[in-house]
């Protein structure tokens, strides 16, 4: 076991988990769900300093350029509705904004369902991902994978993102020192992986839900919703989520408010 993962192991402190560090990977949930359906045992770690093929929502990619960021994963068997499913993005959400608002001090945000924002950029991609075994209408496992970006690339931003994508640190001088902090990323890992395995078992915990609302994007604003099965686009007023953190929406024109589920639609913020 490298000294890394040793010393996340040590942050988190719980036995179910496990831990594997690399340096170079495709993606770490593609290496992780090829890992759940030949039988690993709930609860591995895999994180990686850098990923050639990071998958974002709905297929795109994800930047994953070394050394700037955190690229990781965890292998989950929940024994669940798909409903408990689906709360695992949110919950993740949590955890990234109570570890990441703790260690750099800065509010975050969360824009539904799936990226953390701070100053109005882009730092944080959630995916989850199903294997392809089924029982009883039920994944047999589950790859949950964050992204963070931490400090700013060298190698610039793809033009696609450029108008997006930040980083959690930006300050020329602050982006020095933390580099220098020994074990700055495994401490995040430990934390973020650790408070996360705690809302996992218990996810109907309402102060969660509550706190999501707290860190909600664009609430009272009106957006741009877009339907994910033929791509056509209208506006709503975001009201907030309700207890199953489905999105609730006014429509333009529409009498009353509806409730729409990750999965369903993308938005963004009406220009």
């Amino acid at each position: 076991m490298s000294r890394d993962a040793k010393e996340i192991l040590r942050i988190l402190n719980k036995d179910a988990l496990r831990v594997e560090t690399l340096q170079e990977v495709t993606s770490t949930n593609e290496l992780l769900l090829v890992r759940g359906e030949a039988g690993e045992p709930e609860g591995l770690i895999l994180t990686a300093d850098r990923q050639t093929a990071g998958r974002g929502r709905s297929g795109r990619s994800f930047f994953s350029p070394d050394q700037t960021g955190i690229y990781t994963s965890i292998l989950l068997r929940p024994r669940c509705s798909m409903e408990q499913i689906g709360k695992l993005t949110p919950l993740a959400a949590v955890a990234v904004c109570e570890v990441l608002e703790e260690i750099a001090s800065c509010p975050l945000q969360i824009k539904w369902v799936n990226d953390i924002y701070s100053r109005n950029r882009k730092i944080c991609g959630i995916l989850a991902q199903a294997g392809k075994t089924f029982t009883d209408g039920i994944p047999d496992c589950v790859v949950l994978g964050i992204g963070i970006d931490l400090f700013p690339t060298n190698e610039g931003l793809p033009k696609e993102i450029e108008e997006v994508a930040g980083s959690l640190w930006t300050d020329e001088r602050e982006v020095r020192e933390r580099k220098e902090e020994p074990f700055l990323k495994e401490e995040i890992l430990g934390r973020l992986w650790k408070r996360f395995y705690e809302l996992y078992q218990n996810p109907d915990d309402p102060s969660c839900v509550e706190y999501y609302r707290s860190r909600l994007l664009w609430v009272g604003q009106d957006i741009c919703a877009y339907d994910g099965a033929d791509g056509s686009e209208r506006t709503a007023k975001l009201l907030g989520v309700d207890e199953d953190y489905s999105l609730i929406l006014h429509f333009e024109g529409e009498t009353a408010p509806a409730a729409v589920r990750n999965g369903e639609i993308r938005i963004r913020r009406r220009l």
